[in-house]
């Protein structure tokens, strides 16, 4: 099967705070799958990075991508939806 989102190593900081440390993220396809997690847990910041919103450093392809330099042609067939205004 293959997988819809891979990211290995995600790392985001906002000055002394990492909000990202070492992350490893895999999701299969046609998986649903949610982030959990108190607040300033990084969930935010990790979705953003899966549709190219927030850089971080590290591997990171969501649909074949890398969002950070596809961000345009990723989101012809990725939605993302969120519960409040970005």
């Amino acid at each position: 099967m293959n997988n819809i989102v891979e990211a290995k190593g995600l790392v985001k900081s906002y000055g002394d705070f990492k909000a990202l440390n070492d992350i490893d993220l895999t999701i299969p396809s046609g998986a649903i799958s949610g982030l959990i997690g108190p607040n300033g847990a990084g969930k935010t910041t990790a979705l953003k990075s899966l549709i190219g919103l927030c850089d971080v450093e590290g591997e990171l392809q969501v649909a074949g991508r890398d969002p950070r330099t596809s961000r345009h042609k990723l989101m012809e067939d990725v939605c993302f939806i969120a519960d409040v205004g970005m």
